[in-house]
């Protein structure tokens, strides 16, 4: 009988279940959204309750699509968001709403942060510091909401939460803990110093165990709810940026991974903690063999979203041509027709702050060199360059941690839809880049570690024909050498920007 692996990935606005059998192919993909509630404050918090519900109703989904073609679900493995923060109880009641990466709460303690004792810090754990990170956010909640604390039995994360759920204990994966900037890379042990700052105790916290441990021992209860055999072996999993990269085969020396929806990120895998002398970017555990370092962007779609909205004047357009046409079309078409750079119109695309290379939550966008010539369309190609440029700037930052560049990068979200986007950031990252054909790359990489965990593959050396190349864009050396010089002016203007934003600050 053909067996099936069941990948989880708890995201910050839904989660998805995707089955797969062991030789990659995707049978049944489930998804489901929950509510992100935000507010002036910087808040952006999820109930734990909502998630819950929605997670295992993804999940008797799954094992309901098994039961219908009389198969069982041979193992689960997990992925989650980073960054989440939970208080519970001694009943595991929570005490908080889940407080994701993107609350800046806790932005105006930043300040006790930037001395040595953070840059030492960062280096240990290989998290920025930035509101995202849960030693943040612990800071912030022992200085202005002491009386929560006080409460508090454990300190958690999602992943943890819903396996409590399951199990009756607290666990966490080595990469969900790098990425609360409180575990020790070195030592693979919470960080003493980074414990102390949080304000927090060694046993308030989950236990700590491998990213390939399996869970056994699930409550019966439980598993006759979600529909699923009570010997099910459970792979605790990794971070979602990690498994992202592990689920388009980005693990090789040599090659990168690019995402980019409504924010972007771009990480690379070697076989050691690294971090940056500038701190530009992070470092999370994939395994114990493999680290994943890269950086994540606030400001991709989204921006490109809000550009349109102000810039772009469809109706024009369709007066001239075909009004069936996709209006992301159309604006691609405009963009195209003006020359690299537009006319020396430079954006800085920080318009919901940003993490790397600056870990900003205080940034703003910007144009630079805006004069009486230019029109709508140099605004939308300044800005789409903005958003590939302040990526490519993570991307030189990685390169220089690792000390090499990449030879390929595998890309997916939305943005590799539009022929033009996927050329102009190829052009300006003078690289290869291959448009898998896996979808759900966090759930596919979930599942790839599950084998990894029961043995079923002994390492990640050759995954490629589990996952099929859909396409290659090969960049331009023309452009390319353009675009060097333009990230040249970039570079220069967005080193003066950052003094300005702290001349704003006072």
């Amino acid at each position: 009988m053909e067996k099936y692996m069941l990948g989880i990935d708890i995201g910050t606005t839904n989660v998805k279940a995707a089955l797969y059998t062991y030789s990659g192919k995707e049978i049944f993909v489930k998804s489901a959204t929950f509510s992100l509630h935000t507010d002036a404050s910087g808040a952006a918090t999820q109930s734990p309750e909502e998630i819950k519900e929605k997670v295992f109703q993804v999940i008797k989904a799954s094992t309901a699509a098994c039961a219908k073609e009389k198969k069982e679900i041979s193992f689960l493995s997990f992925s989650a968001a980073m960054h989440s923060l939970l208080l519970v109880d001694q009943k595991g009641e929570p005490l908080s709403p889940i407080y994701t990466w993107g609350d800046r709460q806790s932005e105006h303690y930043l300040k006790d942060f930037k001395n040595e004792k953070g840059t030492s810090l960062y280096h240990r754990t290989g998290t920025p510091i930035h509101p995202m990170s849960p030693l943040v956010k612990l800071y912030w909640l022992n200085k202005d909401h002491h009386e929560m604390t006080q409460s508090a039995f454990k300190y958690i994360g999602v992943k943890s939460f819903i396996l409590h759920q399951l199990f009756g204990e607290y666990f966490t994966d080595h990469s969900i803990a790098n990425a609360t900037g409180l575990m020790n890379m070195e030592t693979l042990k919470w960080d003493e110093e980074a414990l102390e700052m949080a304000g927090v105790k060694e046993e308030q916290l989950p236990q700590l165990v491998p990213t390939t441990k399996v869970l056994e021992g699930m409550r019966p209860e439980m598993a006759s709810t979600l529909g699923l055999n009570p010997k099910t072996p459970i792979v605790i999993g990794a971070s979602d940026g990690c498994l992202a990269n592990l689920g388009v085969n980005a693990v090789a020396p040599g090659r990168t991974a690019l995402t980019i929806g409504t924010s972007g990120a771009i990480r690379t895998v070697t076989n050691q903690p690294m971090t940056d002398k500038d701190e530009r970017t992070f470092c999370y555990a994939l395994t114990e063999n493999y680290w994943v370092v890269g950086g994540a962007v606030n400001n991709g779609g989204v921006v490109l979203d809000w550009a349109k909205e102000r810039f772009f004047d469809q109706q024009s357009v369709l007066d001239i041509t075909d009004p069936d046409e996709d209006s992301y079309d159309l604006m691609m078409e405009q963009i195209e027709t003006l020359p690299i750079g537009a006319n020396d119109l430079f954006f800085f695309p920080y318009l919901v702050g940003e993490r790397s290379p600056l870990w900003r939550p205080d940034a703003k966008g910007s144009f630079v060199g805006l004069d009486i010539h230019h029109q709508n369309a140099h605004m939308l190609r300044a800005v789409l360059e903005g958003i590939n440029l302040n990526l490519y700037s993570v991307y030189t930052a990685i390169s220089e941690v690792l000390g090499s560049d990449a030879k390929e990068i595998m890309v997916t979200g939305g943005f590799v839809k539009s022929d033009t986007w996927l050329q102009m950031i190829a052009d300006i990252f003078g690289v290869d880049f291959v448009v898998s054909t896996v979808s759900e790359n966090a759930c596919f990489g979930a599942g790839l570690l599950g084998l990894l965990a029961l043995g079923e593959i002994e390492d990640f050396s050759d995954l490629t024909d589990l996952m099929p190349v859909e396409r290659r864009v090969e960049p331009s050396k023309e452009r390319h050498q353009a675009y060097q010089s333009h990230f040249k002016t970039y570079q220069a203007l967005n080193d003066h920007y950052v003094q300005m934003l702290d001349v704003m600050k006072k």
